[in-house]
């Protein structure tokens, strides 16, 4: 039986479409609940190597993983918004497309170690592949606040209509 530390290192446990997250423990005698502030989900994992190969990484500094990935009961990732949330922070510490390697690799360690199989890993992937793009382009074009039609076109010209829909 795993401890509860494994639990904390695992991240949260996927059943069926049910999200399970567990409270994260530190290591310390006496099982004291961690600090966020103190020790995140990327200091337990140990992936500072990959965080310090992208440009934004003070971003991630003490802050926890937003968003959730999820499946559904035959295993097939769901896209919808804690998708999106949980890409966002991925690619928030990217400054263009030239760090998509680093931000995919960094983001399929962190799924690893929270024990997502490896189909699930690489659903996830295909999307972050399609979302990264959409969000590099959405910072040059800037479209005008309000033009939902042109973000809609933007998103759906990198993302497909259908995965646009679900992710947003």
């Amino acid at each position: 039986m795993l401890s509860r530390y494994m639990f904390a290192l695992l991240g949260p446990v996927v059943a069926g479409s049910i999200l399970i997250s567990l409270p994260a423990y530190s290591s310390e005698a006496g099982n004291h609940q961690a600090s966020a502030e103190t020790r995140t989900e990327l200091d337990a994992i140990g992936v500072r190597d990959k965080l310090a190969r992208l440009p934004n990484a003070e971003k991630a500094r003490g802050k926890p993983i937003p968003g959730q990935v999820r499946t559904d009961v035959y295993a097939k990732l769901q896209v919808n918004p804690e998708l999106r949330a949980f890409l966002d922070f991925f690619v928030d510490l990217a400054e263009s497309s030239e760090d998509q390697p680093a931000v995919e690799d960094l983001m399929m360690t962190v799924l690893e170690r929270r024990g997502m199989r490896g189909h699930i890993r690489v659903q996830v992937l295909k999307v972050m592949q399609d979302y990264m793009p959409y969000r590099m382009a959405l910072k040059e074009q800037e479209p005008a606040p309000g033009d939902s039609a042109e973000l809609t076109a933007l998103r759906e010209k990198h993302l497909g209509e259908e995965q646009a829909r679900l992710l947003f």
